[in-house]
């Protein structure tokens, strides 16, 4: 199996379940070999409406009535190309890049493009910032921070590779001190726990 450098933690963590994410990332690397990784501290839990959510865009209503000031409105995207979840700069902890060498992954510093950037963007910026344009061949993991206070935690996870994205989401709960599936989308509930046996009950 490729090796990686293990996540950075910070004391809001949760160690247990920072090792859950070490082994679904080791289980993704084994299935996907991608060439690049990107994980994606995020602030506090998250849920399953980021899954594939594109951001807001503006709606024209050609046939609007006259006594309507503004012939636009907001509306939620979702597009046939997965793009990023727009997630402010304020929720966007901290970024890790790494890439594939020959003794496996290694974490790199200073990363020329960022997956969200460092500043406020409209919502509606990310829908033309297409998963596969940014990394043919990657693993995008965007996890949950505080882990240790609110034993809740979220993941989800973006895989690029042949010109195609698959995306899927799972969440978990600490029951009697040890972290369990709560929810999944997009993959069955069975096949997060492969990735991690010796976590879930």
């Amino acid at each position: 199996m490729e090796t990686i450098l293990p996540i950075p933690t910070l004391e809001s963590d949760d160690p247990e379940f920072i090792e859950v994410l070490n082994n679904v990332i080791s289980g993704l690397i084994e299935l996907h070999a991608p060439e690049r990784l990107f994980l994606i501290r995020v602030k506090n839990w998250f849920d399953t409406k980021w899954l594939n959510f594109s951001g807001r865009g503006r709606v024209h209503f050609p046939n609007s009535f006259p006594i309507f000031e503004h012939e636009t409105s907001l509306d939620v995207f979702h597009q046939d190309q997965p793009v990023f979840p727009p997630f402010t700069p304020k929720r966007v902890l901290d970024e890790f890049h790494a890439i594939k060498n020959e003794d496996g992954y290694k974490f790199i510093g200073n990363a020329k493009f960022l997956v969200h950037p460092l500043v406020l963007t409209y919502s509606s910026d990310y829908l033309h910032r297409r998963v596969v344009d940014f990394a043919p061949s990657g693993v995008f993991l965007w996890y949950a921070s505080n882990t240790a206070v609110t034993e809740r935690a979220s993941l989800m996870v973006y895989v690029s590779e042949n010109r195609a994205v698959t995306t899927w989401f799972a969440s978990f709960y600490k029951k009697d001190g040890r972290w369990e599936v709560y929810r999944t989308k997009n993959l069955k509930r069975e096949h997060v726990e492969l990735l991690f046996p010796c976590r879930v009950a």
